[in-house]
């Protein structure tokens, strides 16, 4: 009597011939060992790190697969350019009032602290 082991494995066995499986680095020489000796501690982990997840990312498939969409939801949650300030400045950097297609998206709270803010700055009692 076989065990399981066995019997799977030789269920796997005319896959892995045939080149279906995952990419193997059988009959390609080791890639000679990168001198870390020169390496903060740090450097060596970063360094290892990134190697590790090169070699996986090029054999299985399902790590390549994790790896996209991990960098897909990171390139979505990005922002394009940072926003622009809803406050209108005369040339001086006086406070004139609230852009237009701002009006109705600032909140009073954050328009009375915007003067104040301007207030201090130009009768002094806060530098900036």
């Amino acid at each position: 009597m076989t065990n399981a082991f066995e019997e799977k494995s030789k269920e796997l066995e005319p896959i892995a011939r045939e080149g279906e499986g995952p990419v193997t680095n059988e009959g390609q020489p080791t890639p000679p060992p990168v001198n870390m000796k020169d390496l903060s501690p740090e450097e060596q982990m970063k360094k290892i790190k990134e190697e590790t997840l090169k070699r996986l990312y090029q054999n299985d498939p399902v790590i390549r697969e994790g790896i996209d969409a991990q960098l897909a939801i990171e390139a979505s949650k990005a922002k394009a350019a940072p926003e622009e300030p809803p406050f209108q400045y005369d040339a001086e950097g006086n406070l004139i009032g609230v852009k237009p297609e701002y009006k109705h998206k600032v909140k009073p709270h954050e328009q009375m602290a915007e003067i104040k803010k301007n207030t201090m700055r130009k009768f002094g009692g806060q530098k900036q």
